[in-house]
């Protein structure tokens, strides 16, 4: 009689509650390595153990790797999306140029059980060790509370697919069980990725989540992660702290009380710039299409007023810190933002960039949408027979608005100031200026910065 070769199984349940069904042989190795404190093996955290699983049923060697990742919450004009940027290398040793590569991101919302699912086929120039950045968005909008802490817990999953394979080739690459309470546009996304916020070894197990707060640190590696071959890269610091002599106490210096004097600006204006950078970062500023209410909410009452029942309304706002000046334009007696015109000091602001993102922070529900096809231009304005003013324009077109402004012509005075201006209208936002401002006399100031003739 032949005997009958039987193959016996035994159960390990990880932290999910999924049972995973190993063979007796595999299950006593793993138990012998893990008493002899072998580092030859290398358990992933539990998050990733069915990639794991998945790696070892499969017999395959992984084609791709997340080595940075940041999850975040990107808006747009429906709301806000649970949002992936990864960037994602080939690690297989073969050139994957021209190879279809399927990539799946599965955002899980843990509290109602609701799964979205963004998807990618991707047909890219990839050799070997090279990498490229990816961007994934959940398709359903959410409405996100004040209170960080009520926000929603959503799980995010990446998975890859490399040819013509069935289910057995996919590969998990990244499982994060919860996206970070951040709100970030694609830009912030992108450059975030590049500090390494996330981390991850070509083997496919997580490192650390860096702290966020990059004001207070840069993104230091772990010094307790371990190299490829499992031994620990960690090496103690005998070394004694350095002596640091304490800074000086600060010093005020008084200043007049007089009604005529006025206030002075810091002197490095490091302060000013920091809060205008600030204020481009809030997640909800007042813009294109916003109420008068939003606007008195951010900026307090009114300081000026050219309301006409025909014709375009305008209403001034001003912030103290930045300090900036906000006219809003409304058509007749409507009461919501058609128009925006911003005026910004030029010693707050330390380079364009920071006008730019000053400006999609006041775009409204098109604040996440990309400015493109960026035009300059000159004009020249005749003072006298050998004085001349020269204006720079800038114009940048977007999904649904307009962005037009004018670099500072002084270098002091009222015309040292970058000019903003928003339209939801289509075409030459310079040349439609004239007649929105006409009966509007504070809007005055734009005649000269645009370089337009002066009307009466």
């Amino acid at each position: 009689m032949q005997k009958k070769s039987s193959i016996l199984t035994g159960k390990i349940l990880t932290s999910s509650g999924a049972l995973l069904l190993i063979s007796t042989g595999l299950a006593t190795e793993l138990t012998n390595q893990i008493m002899r404190g072998s580092r030859n093996w290398q358990l992933a955290p539990s998050t990733c153990l069915a990639a794991v699983a998945q790696e070892s049923d499969t017999n395959q060697p992984k084609k791709l790797a997340v080595t940075n990742a940041v999850a975040y919450w990107a808006h747009d004009a429906t709301g806000y999306h649970p949002s992936l940027c990864v960037r994602v290398e080939n690690i297989s040793g073969n050139d994957l140029t021209g190879k279809a590569i399927k990539m799946q991101c599965r955002f899980v919302d843990l509290r109602l059980g609701h799964v979205m699912i963004a998807r990618r086929e991707l047909r890219y120039e990839l050799a070997p060790n090279q990498a490229l950045n990816l961007i994934f968005h959940g398709p359903e909008p959410y409405e996100l509370p004040i209170d960080q802490y009520q926000w929603p817990i959503v799980e995010c999953k990446l998975m890859s697919r490399v040819g013509d394979v069935d289910d057995s080739g996919t590969e998990d690459l990244l499982i994060l069980p919860k996206l970070e309470s951040v709100t970030m546009t694609d830009d912030e996304a992108v450059t975030a990725l590049s500090r390494g916020f996330y981390q991850s070894s070509k083997k496919g197990n997580r490192s650390k989540t860096a702290h966020r707060d990059t004001s207070r640190s840069e993104y230091k590696p772990d010094s307790h992660s371990r190299s490829e071959s499992g031994k620990s890269d960690y090496k103690a610091d005998n070394s004694k702290p350095e002596y640091k002599k304490p800074e000086p106490p600060m010093t005020a210096k008084a200043l007049s009380l007089s009604a005529s004097g006025k206030q002075s600006t810091p002197a490095t204006g490091t302060d000013t710039r920091s809060a205008l950078t600030k204020f481009a970062a809030q997640p909800k500023v007042p813009g294109l299409g916003s109420e008068f209410l939003e606007f008195e909410q951010m900026y307090g009452r009114p300081v000026g007023a050219s309301i006409k029942d025909k014709g375009w309304s305008w209403i001034k706002y001003s912030k103290q810190d930045p300090a900036i000046d906000v006219y809003v334009g409304a058509k007749g007696t409507a009461s919501k933002a058609d128009l925006i015109v911003a005026r910004v000091p030029a010693e707050i602001v330390q380079s364009e960039a920071q006008i730019v993102a000053v400006a999609k922070s006041m775009a409204g529900k098109m604040r996440g949408a990309a400015l493109e096809h960026t035009h300059k231009s000159v004009k020249y304005q005749q003072l006298s027979e050998q004085k001349i003013r020269r204006i720079l324009l800038t114009s940048m077109d977007s999904p649904g608005y307009r962005l037009c402004y004018v670099a500072p012509r002084e270098s002091s005075g009222e015309d040292n100031n970058y000019i903003l201006i928003l339209s939801r209208f289509t075409g030459d936002t310079p040349s439609m200026m004239p007649e929105l401002i006409r009966r509007a006399p504070m809007m005055k100031f734009l005649y000269s910065a645009l370089g337009l003739p002066d009307q009466d």
